[in-house]
């Protein structure tokens, strides 16, 4: 396992004895979180300062710096695919886990946040604020989202027809609605469009 302080190390442990196997220590006096990463040989650490590092965890060398945020962080999370960091910092923000620097930026919130999360598929992210509030928001790069949004015209104009036909051969909406809700030969996008 892996714990940080305000001491500006983090410390990974031997979870079944207990024995402290490598020292992280960092150019910050505190460290506000730290990840496993890489199938554990690799440690993702946050520093309040606003610095972003990866590290080695079998010596506790720097891999490399991620990017160095002009606000604290207070949280970090790690996508499902590994390919992005979003950070809790004045803002919600992407982080480009390759090759460092900002993907992206989300103002979710009044306060600041200080917790986020994805979803188990990475699409989502969930943040949570020191002004009581919690947000959603689509994590996809843009370029997925404009894909995924394209792909979804394509369906509504394929199923548009087929709807305009129902309804005018005097189907009412409920039961086209219970129809696609139980149709087998759906799958869960074209089920979306349909009730959409």
């Amino acid at each position: 396992c892996v714990s940080c302080a305000r001491d500006g190390a983090a410390l990974i442990w031997d979870a079944r004895t207990g024995a402290l196997r490598t020292e992280i220590r960092t150019p910050s006096a505190d460290v506000a979180d730290a990840l496993f990463v890489t199938a554990g040989s690799q440690v993702l650490v946050a520093e309040r300062s606003g610095r972003v590092a990866l590290y080695q965890t079998s010596d506790g060398a720097l891999v490399r710096e991620l990017v160095h945020h002009r606000h604290g962080i207070s949280h970090i999370a790690i996508a499902p695919d590994s390919a992005r960091v979003a950070l809790a910092t004045n803002l919600v923000t992407l982080v480009d886990m390759e090759h460092g620097g900002c993907m992206g930026r989300f103002r979710l919130h009044r306060d600041d946040p200080y917790c986020v999360d994805f979803d188990s598929q990475g699409e989502r992210l969930v943040s949570c604020a020191t002004d009581g509030s919690i947000a959603v928001a689509d994590s996809a790069p843009l370029r997925g989202q404009l894909r995924r949004r394209g792909l979804a015209l394509e369906r509504r104009a394929a199923i548009e027809p087929q709807l305009a036909a129902r309804l005018a051969a005097s189907e009412s909406v409920q039961v086209i609605a219970d129809s696609v809700r139980t149709d087998p030969r759906l799958d869960s996008l074209e089920l979306a469009t349909w009730i959409d």
